[in-house]
């Protein structure tokens, strides 16, 4: 039925040229037309589909990303700053503790200076007793060589 149809409408009864209007013209129109509504049905809306989700999946993913830049940029600034406040603390702590071990170490040092200086006192003290006692022996012992040698004269 379809043939005769066309066959009816494709039986050209005037001179053929370019752009006679004849049944081809719309039977290509309809042809394109179920053509494009067929691949519409089949392959485009599918494709489209499948594009706009990857779209959002990607778009949904960017944000997600997005977000763990952030919370990590914020972790990374969480833990900058405790340690610039560690830093901060040991450089306190570091001067504390050389103050005080500076401070131990003066008093160490003057404990030992007083300590020396008495030794050096009592050893001068007793050097100089030692030297007055030396003398008043030297004396003695001069006074008694003296004496007999002045006996020793006198009676000889």
């Amino acid at each position: 039925m379809f043939y005769k149809i066309f066959q009816s409408l494709s039986l050209t009864t005037g001179a053929g040229g370019l752009f006679d209007f004849n049944a081809t013209l719309p039977l290509i129109a309809i042809q394109f037309v179920a053509l494009m509504v067929i691949l519409d049905n089949i392959l485009y809306s599918p494709l489209l589909t499948v594009i706009n989700e990857r779209e959002e999946y990607i778009q949904l993913n960017l944000k997600k990303a997005a977000e763990l830049i952030e919370n990590a940029n914020k972790i990374k600034m969480a833990t900058e700053n405790k340690i610039s406040a560690a830093e901060q603390d040991s450089q306190i702590n570091i001067a504390k503790y050389t103050k005080e071990s500076k401070e131990l170490f003066d008093g160490y040092i003057k404990e030992i200076q007083i300590k020396f200086n008495k030794a050096v006192s009592k050893s001068s003290t007793d050097i100089r007793v030692k030297q007055v006692q030396d003398l008043e022996t030297l004396k003695l012992e001069n006074e008694k060589t003296i004496t007999k040698k002045i006996l020793s004269i006198i009676l000889d």
